[in-house]
C-alpha cells in the first residue's frame, strides 16, 4: 500500500455512515520475470477496506472473497492519479495475471511511455 493511502481512506470515510467498502481504483502489477511494471485501473482488487460500524455483528474484509465483495456491499471508488497499491506478479500466481490483466483493455507502463492499449485476442 502507498505510504498515502490510509489517510485518503480516513478522509474518506469521515464522511460516510453504514456499512461500506472502499476500493483505491489504481494500482501496479510488478511482473518478476520480465522486470516491468504496469499501472492498471482494477476495481475489485486484493486490497478492498470494509467499513462497518462495531457491533456483535462486525466482519471484516476477508468475510468477502475479493472478485464478489463489490456486489455485495454500498462500494466507494477512489480514484487517485498514482496508484496506492502494488501486487507482484510471479511464476506461483500467474494465475493472477491472466485473471486480472485479460479484462483490462489499458495500460499504461509504470516505467515507459505513458499509455499503451492492449487487446486480449
Amino acid at each position: 500500500m502507498a505510504a498515502d493511502a490510509v489517510e485518503l481512506l480516513q478522509r474518506e470515510i469521515r464522511f460516510s455512515s453504514g456499512k461500506r467498502i472502499y476500493s483505491l481504483l489504481y494500482g501496479y502489477q510488478y511482473f518478476t520475470d520480465r522486470r516491468f511494471a504496469l499501472k492498471m485501473r482494477y476495481t475489485n482488487n486484493h486490497f478492498l477496506t470494509l467499513v462497518e460500524p462495531f457491533d456483535a455483528h462486525s466482519e471484516t474484509i476477508v468475510s468477502y472473497r475479493h472478485t464478489k465483495a463489490i456486489r455485495q456491499q454500498p462500494t466507494v471508488y477512489l480514484a487517485t492519479d498514482k496508484g496506492k497499491w502494488l501486487e507482484i506478479v510471479h511464476e506461483d500466481n500467474v494465475s493472477n495475471d491472466f485473471r486480472i490483466n485479460i479484462k483490462v483493455v489499458v495500460y499504461s507502463p509504470a516505467l515507459g511511455p505513458p499509455v499503451r492499449r492492449f487487446r486480449p485476442a
